[in-house]
């Protein structure tokens, strides 16, 4: 019907044109052109920017557009007869070489007339390498499973295999996503190593990674030395301790000791590890080296059943113990007990033998000695005899002074010992440290304020009449006190008179017989002292045949002064003259001094 209405229509308008008396001529608009399109090619993973260029011989504005274009394509008219295309493809999936090629179609029209044209993209597959996930570095300790993974992927989804490019000996690996090594290190293992390992895709695309591997040193055999504290005086009870991995059959052993600190005691197997070992002995001042003790221990010495090795484990194999000085010099100090090394060619020193009996040298044994630490006494401690944790009480004077008197009834232990030195010249229990303490509870702490000049020597003087022993003594400073004992050759009886003139004067005086002992204390408690000079200070009656044993002098200040005595009253020579008594007669009115 529309047909034959238009081509009525047309046909009227042929007949009404040739009807008239001037031609007409009708333009028909021409169509825009669009400059020619070339197949495009890009790769995966790129940004395609395509620019359409379209023109009118009318000068008619033209429009452009898209009729066809792939997912994400962006298609903008500039205005001016061209257009751009955008699009950025993909790696995989449908906008990837997968879907290639793809179709571009393009118009341009002007109102009237519109021009297609086509064109085609080429997508070109890109290959990206695979990715392996791996830890930089793995450790693990010799004698110890050592396990790690590696994981792989594709950023394509391309299928991918492993390949081993370097690897230690023993170290297994499962292929797979991940990938798991794993490696039975052994104790002889120790040190670095890496591992290389590449992952590659279908298309020979690979990655590598490189893992360092660190296997670490064990301590198979491992000796020891026991490191303690003692006080001064005291025994010390020192472990040569060994740590075993794998079974061990004997050793031979060689520490050092500080002779000059410590006095050897003794050295025992028993309750150590090497109890049941057929032979066990030491040999001290070993090479003829002043301290060294060689230990040597053979579980099996005739490949019988008695003896039996150490097992893995851990534990002492040998008990040293050491006195400890009881000089307070040493306090606070400590005193190694060490491993020495004498043979470093045949390395036998500290060297043990395997299960076997093959030696293991010391270059395969970790070593660490001992020390035996002596504690010093703290501010708090110092004279706390008694220890009741109150110190320079009178408690501990009291102690303190029954102690020179009666020593095994008041003994000193060796933490009594250390808090003992309280004038810190490093010498305990001596009478110095006890005037030192009088004078610190007479006088609130502050000490004496009787400061002896320093120096000098006390002369001590013998009187023995056959019936009677007197003592003199001649010093240059004051004296604070005095200790003293004396021997007797037969037991002392009863009528045995001990007499001393300071007691008249405010002096203490104490005394006391132990069978052929006599023990003498003489000290001043209430800030006073003993004279300097010559004078006599004990006189025993019914009793000559004494020698002095022991003497001990104190500065008033409480600091130790030294003695010159002898049992020849010949050898001392008086520094004065002291007028006693008018002897034999009472009622003498005079007495001579003179030289003979």
């Amino acid at each position: 019907m529309l047909n034959r209405i238009a081509t009525i229509i047309g046909t009227i308008l042929i007949i009404s044109l040739s009807l008239m008396a001037l031609p007409i001529n009708v333009a028909v608009g021409a169509s825009p052109e669009v400059k020619p399109i070339p197949r495009q090619y890009i790769l995966e993973g790129d940004e395609l920017e395509l620019v359409i260029e379209a023109s009118d011989s009318d000068g008619d504005q033209i429009e452009l557009g898209m009729v066809t274009r792939p997912a994400g394509a962006v298609f903008f008219d500039n205005g001016d007869g061209t257009g751009t295309l955008r699009w950025t493809t993909d790696f995989s999936g449908p906008n990837s070489s997968e879907g290639s090629p793809y179709n571009l179609t393009f118009w341009a029209g002007d109102g009237e007339n519109t021009t297609v044209a086509q064109t085609e993209v080429i997508v070109i597959n890109k290959n990206r390498k695979p990715q392996i996930v791996h830890p930089e570095e793995v450790s693990a300790f010799s004698g110890e499973e050592l396990i790690f993974n590696v994981t792989g992927y594709d950023p394509d989804l391309d299928s991918v295999s492993w390949e081993m490019i370097s690897a230690p000996e023993g170290l297994m690996f499962s292929d797979g996503n991940p990938g798991s090594f794993s490696w039975s290190t052994a104790y002889s293992d120790s040190g670095d190593y890496n591992v290389r390992v590449c992952l590659v895709d279908q298309y020979g695309a690979s990655d590598t990674a490189d893992i360092a591997l660190s296997v670490l040193s064990t301590e198979v055999f491992g000796l020891s030395i026991d490191t303690i504290s003692v006080y001064p005086g005291e025994y010390a009870k020192v472990n040569i301790n060994l740590d075993n991995l794998e079974s061990i059959s004997g050793f031979n052993l060689v520490v050092n000791y500080d002779a000059s600190v410590l006095t050897f005691s003794s050295i025992k197997e028993t309750g150590t590890r090497t109890e049941t070992f057929e032979y066990f002995t030491y040999q001290l001042n070993y090479r003829s080296q002043t301290g060294d003790i060689l230990i040597v221990g053979v579980a099996d010495i005739e490949n019988g059943t008695d003896g039996g090795n150490i097992e893995p484990g851990s534990g002492p194999l040998a008990e040293m113990n050491f006195y400890v000085s009881n000089n307070l010099e040493y306090a606070g100090i400590s005193v190694p007990v060490y491993f020495v090394f004498r043979d470093p060619v045949e390395q036998n020193d500290n060297s043990l033998a395997d299960e076997f009996g093959v030696k293991i040298i010391p270059d395969q044994i970790v070593f660490e000695n001992g020390y035996i630490k002596i504690k010093s006494a703290s501010d708090n401690s110092l004279g706390d005899i008694n220890l009741n944790g109150v110190a320079m009480e009178i408690g501990d004077a009291i102690y303190f002074t029954n102690y020179f008197i009666y020593p095994n009834l008041y003994p000193l232990n060796p933490v009594q010992w250390l808090n003992s030195d309280i004038n810190q010249d490093g010498h305990g229990g001596t009478v110095a440290d006890l005037v030192f303490m009088l004078n610190i509870i007479v006088n609130a702490g502050a000490g004496s304020s009787k400061l002896s000049p320093g120096g000098g020597v006390v002369s001590i003087g013998i009187d023995n009449d056959g019936d009677s022993f007197r003592l003199f003594y001649d010093s240059p400073v004051e004296m604070g006190g005095l200790a003293l004992t004396l021997q007797g050759d037969n037991k002392l009886d009863n009528e045995t008179v001990i007499r001393s003139s300071f007691e008249m004067s405010g002096i203490t005086v104490k005394s006391a017989i132990d069978g052929s002992l006599i023990r003498l204390l003489i000290y001043a408690k209430d800030g006073q002292s003993m004279p300097s000079g010559l004078h006599k200070f004990i006189e025993i009656m019914n009793c000559s045949d004494l020698q002095i044993e022991d003497i001990q002098l104190s500065s008033a200040d409480g600091f130790m002064i030294k003695s010159l005595y002898d049992d020849n009253p010949g050898m001392v020579l008086p520094g004065g003259f002291m007028l006693y008594q008018n002897y034999p007669n009472p009622f003498n009115p005079s007495t001579a001094i003179s030289f003979d």
